[in-house]
């Protein structure tokens, strides 16, 4: 032993992660070269020693076991392995192949890193020429230090072969370092790193398209993807750094930062930066053999208005500030950001070996030179981007991957990311200017995936629907449960009953408001206001009346048509009329002539709003004509097929019901509202009436899907089921349901109401090999789908972004807002359209390799809940309203299987009545908008920035609350009804006077609560009699005074315990 003293900072990290691999391990180093004159292997032994024996760092070895601190220990005189194999007789096809194979084996044998030294050589001599692999461990020397050892080994070869001995002035220990690091004053270090890492919320990973991430057991973890730049983009990137008065290093610094960022869909990039760590206060640093690097933490703000040259600097002055503390161990700037031992500072780090080159141009005769080929390195980081001064000025890229989480594919694309983000540091003014796309790939996504020109349609679809007419009168348009109604008695009612709404002054751009109950006679309304030119709203009954007198006033609706049901429910002074009595019952009548264009008013829908009061969108009929034109061409349903009316007037995708249905002959079966909210009636009618298509919110057709299971029974008839609204989950039993439906196939398709639907997913597979959460699929056509980043710039295929939608869907805007209008529909940058606009969803997505779209949830507060958008600040809104409420804050949970509002609300006296503030929304929200529960605060939690942090707000405990009426003495219907409701609404216990509304019931849980009591009791149980009796106790008395008597329901009671208990 010559020496012995401990560790730097990243020699125990490498050392910790080395100690936990059982064979190769991270850290290993292979280098390649070719020496293209005779090698006498003699002289090359002599030449190695004599070069081990001049550094000591090249002799250590490591111990850790059974002592307090790791240390190294100096030998004197180590044995260097040195192999040989002779190649002289392979082509080179074979040799390749052979030296590839070594490689691999050479990495699995690893070193003993308490076995000194850790290096070892193997000739393989080709004809004329040697392959000189040097295999090493990173813990002994580092980048620096490599072209430093390659030179004194290449001059103690020359002066051994001349029969000499090699002279160089003494080398300075690597001790020198460690006693520096000793003396090192470490009292800024918590205060800086403490600082620097404040807020920072963890590494940033590289997020990709799921699809390209996979774990690979048993295979080699470590991967590579290399690509040298062209001589112009490496001069481009000095150049910029002149430019700049920065360094090459900080320029690939910023483009890694960017990769970063546009992946993460931030404006910050957190990154493991290697630094040389060669301090001056060193005599002779330079010139000292051994692992001196050390890998700090670094973070990036890519402001956008920033000018590249300023944020450069910026950066090399963030650079410059770390360097006093870039000896500190990532284990103790973990421990000054408080950050715990199971979360990495970074994912990735960036290597720059910017360092004295062992390459030769000068190299003739008989003198030996390395000349390095390749080197292969490993980390244990999951990305490691290395960027070496390569031949002639050049950069060569290397990026080493973990393969048990990145495919090589998405190694590769991020190698061609990077390359771009250098690209474009050298040719944009601003950080908003950044793109890390590619031209090709930027002409893929933004061109080529949106290329869906088609034929546009300009007749109105109401135009087209008389046309339909006239060829099959006699055909049936609407199937009211048995009582058909034909294209020509369509017709006629409608136009009798358009020529009256004309009569009042009904034209272009007027607005009918339309409130009435599900019957032909709302069809023939709809069909009626687009021949009087006009356009319509379709109020839902549901809603409260303060909320539908608001969507008539804010509309600005001129007329209102209504029913015998509804006639009288409304107090206001807009006219009215009920088309029950109206020319709309007429069957003859003259057809009114009202020309619309496509760009004119077609129809209006309300969606929840941000400052508290719903927004009225405003569609035109170009948009509606295209998505019906292309419905049409796209559907799998004959023209006579038979189509579910299912979803509300009050839902866009009612007009697609309609109209998809009556521009072709096809016929609308049509679902009254008891049906709708009672999903095994619903079964029950779309089978008996033979239903082909239907169109229904994701979370509904999980309802049906389960229903059917329930009953044992089939649709055999669809063939076509259009789910929407939310992200669809593909279940079991939808998977059953498409396979008791030979031909049906499952289209997924998305759209905001602003736009209608703009993509669609076909999926035609068999069932079992459908995904569970399919993707929403492709733009329609003369729609455009764009993932955009905070910039407008596209992002990378896998990456997350904003999704903007333009082309024939996008609405005119909001009804008069036009503020709002100005913020949400943008003017499109792409294509070469001119005054085209696109709507800013404010959805996050990205774009699959195959030029699919994934949804991926809301940027902002708006969520969906039950197939309705909501924007939880139009709640918020809405509770501060309340005269108990100082402050409130809405969250979408999760609670059993059902996604419902919580509010929190800071009281502003105690103590606050939340039944009594619950029921008072329910008054003025629609049900949808009303939380499940309230929770009483305080005070709201704050983060660092004094803002609501919505993360550290407490889950409700619903479940705790005190039952009304202890069951426990309960009659046994009594206690069945009470512990289905229980199972129903995820609570322990629910009271027999306990309200439905009050233990945050909602339609969903409602539906699954009447179905549960059908099997229970025996008996039909509609959704209507849940909403009307509303407590355990007043729906147990429906339920016997609808069955035949107590006598009758205890049986059945009876009868359900035994069959449990059996089970």
């Amino acid at each position: 032993m010559e020496d012995i003293y401990p560790l730097t900072p990243m020699q125990q990290g490498m050392l910790f992660h080395t100690a936990q691999t059982a064979v190769g391990g991270p850290y290993l180093e292979q280098f390649v070269f070719t020496v293209e004159s005779p090698v006498d292997l003699g002289h090359l032994r002599r030449a190695w020693d004599w070069t081990l024996g001049r550094h000591p760092a090249l002799r250590s070895t490591f111990l850790w076991q059974d002592i307090d601190e790791p240390h190294q220990v100096v030998i004197s005189r180590p044995h260097l392995d040195m192999a040989e194999f002779d190649h002289s007789f392979l082509d080179d096809s074979d040799h390749e192949r052979r030296i590839k194979e070594f490689l691999a084996e050479d990495r699995e044998r690893g070193f003993d890193v308490s076995s000194a030294p850790l290096m070892r050589f193997t000739a393989v001599r080709r004809t004329g020429r040697t392959v000189l692999i040097w295999t090493l461990h990173h813990l002994i020397i580092d980048g620096w230090s490599f072209p430093l050892v390659v030179r004194d080994a290449e001059m103690a070869y020359r002066a051994f072969a001349s029969g000499g001995e090699p002279a160089a002035p003494p080398a300075a220990p690597f001790r020198e370092f460690i006693a520096w690091l000793r003396r090192r004053d470490t009292t800024g270090d918590a205060p800086y790193w403490s600082d620097y890492l404040r807020d920072v919320p963890g590494g940033s990973d590289l997020a990709v398209e799921p699809g390209l991430i996979f774990e690979r057991r048993g295979e080699a973890a470590d991967g590579r993807a290399v690509h040298d730049l062209d001589r112009q983009t490496s001069a481009r990137i000095t150049q910029l750094a002149a430019a700049a008065g920065v360094t090459v290093g900080t320029v690939l610094q910023a483009a890694w930062a960017l990769v970063l960022a546009r992946h993460n869909d931030t404006d910050s990039a957190v990154y493991g930066l290697t630094m040389a760590g060669r301090p001056s206060g060193i005599l002779g640093v330079e010139r000292i053999v051994g692992p001196f690097i050390n890998t700090i933490p670094r973070r990036a703000t890519l402001d956008p208005a920033r000018r590249i040259h300023d944020w450069l600097r910026e950066l090399q002055t963030d650079r410059l500030d770390a360097e006093e503390f870039a000896y500190t161990s990532l284990i103790d700037i973990a421990k000054y950001a408080k950050r715990p031992a199971d979360r990495k500072l970074f994912e990735s780090i960036l290597v720059i070996e910017n360092y004295p080159t062992v390459e030769r141009d000068d190299s003739s005769g008989d003198e030996l030179h390395f000349r390095l080929r390749s080197f292969i390195e490993d980390t244990d980081y999951p990305l490691t981007m290395m960027v070496l001064f390569h031949h002639a000025a050049t950069l060569r890229l290397q990026l080493l991957y973990d393969r048990q989480r990145y495919s090589a594919e998405v190694a590769r694309t991020v190698l061609g990311r990077y390359e771009a983000a250098l690209r474009s540091l050298t040719s944009s003014t601003t950080v908003a200017d950044l793109d890390v796309v590619g031209e090709a790939a930027r002409v893929t996504v933004l061109d080529e995936w949106n290329d869906t020109g088609a034929e546009a349609g300009v007749t109105p679809v109401h135009i087209v629907f008389d046309e339909q007419a006239g060829r099959t009168p006699e055909a049936v348009a609407v199937d009211d449960h048995g009582r058909l109604v034909t294209y020509a008695e369509l017709r006629a009612r409608s136009d009798s009953l358009a020529g009256e709404l004309i009569g009042t002054g009904i034209g272009p751009e007027s607005i009918v408001a339309l409130l009435q109950r599900r019957s032909v006679d709302l069809l023939v309304s709809v069909l009626a206001v687009l021949k009087a030119g006009g356009a319509y709203l379709a109020l839902d009954p549901d809603h409260p009346d303060p909320r539908l007198t608001y969507l008539l006033e804010d509309s600005g609706a001129k007329l209102l048509l209504t029913d015998a049901t509804f006639a009288d429910r409304l107090p206001s002074a807009l006219p009215r009329l009920r088309v029950d009595v109206a020319g709309g019952t007429a069957v003859t009548a003259v057809r009114p002539e009202q020309t619309v264009s496509a760009a004119g008013l077609c129809y209006v829908t309300y969606t929840s709003g941000t400052t508290g009061r719903p927004k009225g969108i405003a569609m035109t009929h170009g948009s509606l004509t295209n998505l019906i034109r292309w419905q049409l061409r796209n559907t799998c349903v004959p023209v006579t097929g038979r189509t579910f009316a299912y979803a509300s007037l009050s839902f866009d995708v009612s007009f697609q019901e309609i109209f998809a249905t009556w521009t072709c002959g096809g016929t609308l079966v049509l679902v009254n509202e008891e049906e709708r909210t009672d999903f095994e009636r619903l079964v029950i009618l779309a089978r008996t009436a033979r239903v082909q298509r239907w169109f229904l919110p994701a979370p509904a057709l999980e309802q049906v899907a389960a229903t059917a299971a329930g009953l044992g029974t089939a649709l055999p008839d669809l063939l076509e089921i259009i789910p929407g609204s939310e992200p669809l989950h593909v279940t079991g039993e939808l998977r059953r349901l498409l396979g008791a439906a030979p031909g049906c196939r499952l289209e997924n398709q998305y759209g905001p109401s602003e736009c209608h639907v703009v993509t669609s997913h076909v999926m035609t597979q068999k069932p079992d090999e459908i995904p569970e959460y399919p993707h929403i699929g492709q733009p329609l056509a003369n729609t455009r789908a764009y993932v955009l980043d905070r910039e407008l710039n596209p992002v990378p295929v896998g990456v997350t972004g904003e999704l903007y939608l333009a082309g024939a869907g996008v609405a005119r805007g909001y009804l008069g807002r036009p503020g709002l209008t100005a913020d949400r529909f943008l003017p499109c940058p792409f294509g070469d359209r001119p005054g085209a606009r696109m709507y800013v969803t404010g959805d996050r997505a990205r774009l699959r390799s195959d030029g699919g779209i994934e949804f991926l949830g809301r940027r902002d507060s708006q969520v969906k809940i039950r197939g309705f958008r909501v924007e939880l600040g139009e709640v918020e809104a809405a509770l501060r309203e309340q005269p108990e409420v100082r402050e409130a804050v809405v969250l979408l949970r999760t609670t059993g299987d059902d996604k419902v509002l919580v509010g929190y609300v800071v009281a502003a006296e105690h103590p606050i009545d939340t039944d009594m503030v619950l029921d008072r929304l329910r008054r003025t929200l629609p049900a949808h908008l009303v939380p499940w529960t309230l929770v009483v605060l305080d005070e709201f939690p704050l983060n660092v920035n004094r803002k609501v942090d919505r993360s550290a707000l407490p889950m409700p405990q619903v479940a705790e609350r005190v039952v009304e009426s202890p069951p426990a003495e309960s009659s046994p219907a009594e206690s069945l009804m009470t512990r289905v409701w229980a199972s129903v609404l995820c609570m322990s216990a629910v009271g027999l006077d306990d309200d439905f509304f009050h233990l945050g019931g909602h339609s969903l849980s409602a539906l699954r609560l009447a179905g549960q009591l059908r099997v229970a009791f025996s008996v039909p149980v509609g959704v209507g009699a849940v909403f009307a009796q509303r407590t355990p106790r007043r729906l147990l008395n429906h339920i016997i005074g609808e069955s035949g008597g107590s006598a009758v329901v205890n049986a059945a009671v009876t009868a359900y315990i035994e069959k449990e208990d059996q089970a």
